[in-house]
């Protein structure tokens, strides 16, 4: 064991003297924080293009964002309300269209009393914007969302008061020239407290009163009762969450629409696309076990307010990957890149030079001598892991500030447990040391095999490069059981074990599961066993080849 442990320790001092093992991990530092600061730099100029820096008005003129849709209202309130008195002409003072106009345009007067009432409606809203100093555009809404502005839920009036307005409008039109019937008269006095209701807390900012008048709403919109009763539902977990109203929707409606999707899913006994019963498809008992899990998590994630900004700035920028998984899967990259260089050429550099002999010749078995320098890259593996780690901390924090401290939530057998965000986020890096040894055991045994630095290090960094492009493209492809013996789907180990988004499943506590989820997907499980027997076969060929062979 003495040996073992002096060989170790000379080749982990002849492996960090190289200048490409500091070169390459002085680039991961360098290229990790970089991918962040340009991801938030990237964030800020679309923010500052889409809702702020200059924009050119009707005049020509370069003006700010809110200068600018201040002006545009004014002009659209202007242009609509010509619209409106000329749509008024077309009718005589009874109600019916004049002949002036009749059949000029196909329209029949119950057409031009619904685009009165709809015009009306706008104009409405517009000028209701204009005195409370509302955001008519909605321009601000997910921008403040990852910013961490404060949010002023008033913004939110003046969609809810469409709905109110439509209806107001419509039925005022209509009760101009013809008696209301029962059902709409209650309607439209509702509409028209409504209004009335949020001029008032437009002025007052009472937050509550606000929700009990969306709730209200609900009535006067169409569709099912199912749709409604879950559009009720969601109101009152938003309640629930968000009481105060300072948090803003956008990093709320994720979560609270899993829920009411997943509850009304479970209550019967089908999986809906959406809360108002979309597609559906009969659960499985697997399948249920499955969305009760998701249901704990949504609830967990409700309850302790873990709102993720990610999503609004999905809706917003159209980014896909999490900025910490961006960054993470650059480090890593380089490495990778580090290991499969300094494995490719462990062995196949010293045979070139001749310095192998000295190591052969020495009381020392061949099988000592591989297995240190095996552990001595697989150390620099582990080092640049813990280096990375504290890059990827930093970097979170840096520019990210909304996603850090938030654990990582999963749930087994309906129970939601979490993970302190620091902790997770560093098992998760140490899972992905298990694809990062199979890349070491794989240019190992190319490096014993072909016994040249050029061919060994070149294929492994070819089949790495590869294996990344061909397995983006593997899991576009029906899943079936061969496919899961093809390596390259089984890397990307620690995103299967700790899966990230609202919908996170329980893959943490089916590690040890031996199959996939009910949709065809890899367990992490599987795909551990996997890569550590391709770790034991790539090691047994090079030990075979460096131990039974002649060394010239």
């Amino acid at each position: 064991m003495r040996k073992i442990f002096a060989l170790y320790r000379n080749e982990l001092e002849k492996t960090f003297h190289r200048a490409t093992t500091w070169l390459l991990l002085g680039l991961m530092v360098v290229s990790t924080f970089g991918v962040g600061a340009l991801l938030r730099l990237g964030i800020k100029i679309t923010e500052s293009y889409t809702f702020g820096g200059l924009h050119i008005n009707s005049q020509g003129e370069e003006v700010d964002a809110d200068t600018y849709y201040s002006q545009l209202l004014e002009e659209e309130t202007a242009s609509l309300r010509s619209s409106l008195e000329t749509e008024k002409a077309r009718l005589h003072p009874d109600g019916t269209l004049k002949e002036t106009f009749d059949g000029e345009s196909g329209m029949g007067a119950a057409d031009v009393y619904s685009s009165i009432a709809s015009m009306e409606a706008s104009l409405f809203l517009m000028e209701f914007a204009q005195k409370h100093g509302l955001d008519y555009y909605n321009y601000r809404f997910y921008v403040d969302a990852f910013l961490e502005e404060d949010y002023d839920f008033r913004g939110e009036i003046l969609v809810i008061m469409r709905t109110f307005a439509d209806t107001y409008y419509l039925l005022e039109t209509n009760r101009q020239y013809r008696s209301l019937e029962l059902h709409e008269a209650a309607q439209y006095a509702l509409a028209k407290q409504a209004l009335e209701q949020c001029d008032k807390i437009a002025l007052s900012g009472d937050y509550q009163a606000w929700l009990d008048l969306q709730v209200s709403a609900v009535s006067l919109l169409a569709g099912d009762e199912g749709s409604k009763q879950a559009m009720l539902a969601q109101y009152e977990l938003l309640r629930k969450a968000n009481p105060d109203g300072k948090t803003n929707p956008a990093l709320i409606y994720p979560v609270i629409a899993d829920i009411t999707t997943l509850e009304r899913s479970l209550a019967d006994d089908v999986e809906y696309d959406d809360a108002g019963g979309g597609n559906a498809t009969p659960l499985t008992d697997k399948r249920r076990a499955e969305l009760e899990n998701k249901l704990a998590i949504a609830n967990y994630r409700l309850d302790h307010r873990y709102f993720s900004v990610d999503s609004a700035l999905r809706r917003l920028l159209g980014v896909s990957i999490p900025s910490y998984d961006l960054m993470k899967q650059t480090g890593q990259s380089l490495l990778v890149i580090l290991v499969l260089i300094l494995a490719g050429s462990t062995i196949a550099q010293e045979i070139a030079t001749g310095s192998i002999k000295a190591l052969i010749i020495a009381p020392v078995r061949r099988r000592k001598i591989l297995v240190a320098k095996a552990l001595s890259i697989f150390t620099v593996a582990v080092a640049g892991s813990v280096v990375l780690f504290g890059v990827l901390m930093a970097g979170e924090a840096a520019f990210f500030r909304s996603e850090l401290h938030q654990p990582f939530v999963y749930a087994a057998e309906g129970v939601a447990h979490a993970l302190p965000f620091g902790f997770y986020r560093a098992a998760e890096l140490a899972v992905d040391l298990l694809p990062i040894l199979n890349w070491l055991s794989f240019a190992l045994m190319l490096s014993t095999l072909l016994r040249n630095t050029a061919a060994a290090v070149g294929i492994s960094l070819g089949g790495y490069f590869l294996s990344n492009t061909l397995g983006q493209v593997l899991q576009m492809l029906p899943q079936s059981w061969a496919l899961r013996f093809i390596p390259m789907l089984h890397y990307d180990l620690g995103a299967s074990v700790f899966s990230s988004g609202e919908s996170q499943s329980a893959m943490l506590a089916e590690l040890l599961s031996g199959g996939g989820d009910s949709s065809g997907t890899i367990s992490a499980g599987f795909s551990a066993c996997y890569l550590a027997v391709l770790v034991f076969c790539f090691g047994l060929t090079a030990y075979d080849s460096f131990c039974k062979k002649d060394l010239k």
